[in-house]
């Protein structure tokens, strides 16, 4: 920025940050849902292998299982998967 600044370019300056700063923290949050999201994934596929190996289920029926479990019960998919994982390990 050229010294001396004006109001009007400072105001600009400032605006342009402003705007930087909150599509950083746009970005941020999506990465942190998207992490959630793959955490999530990782410990439904953990719950089926144990389904898969423990009760001898066919991968498509595991994934069944675990999603219609959650469906019928109203929760999510990840307390379902967690309770497999718990009742299995």
């Amino acid at each position: 920025l050229p010294k001396p600044i004006s109001k009007v370019t400072m105001t600009h300056a400032l605006n342009w940050l402003e705007s930087a700063r909150e599509r950083l923290r746009q970005f941020e949050k999506k990465t942190i849902s998207i992490e959630d999201k793959m955490a999530e994934i990782r410990l439904v596929n953990k719950a089926k292998w144990l389904l898969i190996s423990e009760l001898k289920m066919s991968e498509p029926d595991a994934h069944r299982y675990v999603e219609k479990q959650a469906m019928d019960r109203c929760v999510s998919r990840r307390c379902i998967a967690e309770e497999i994982i718990k009742t299995y390990t």
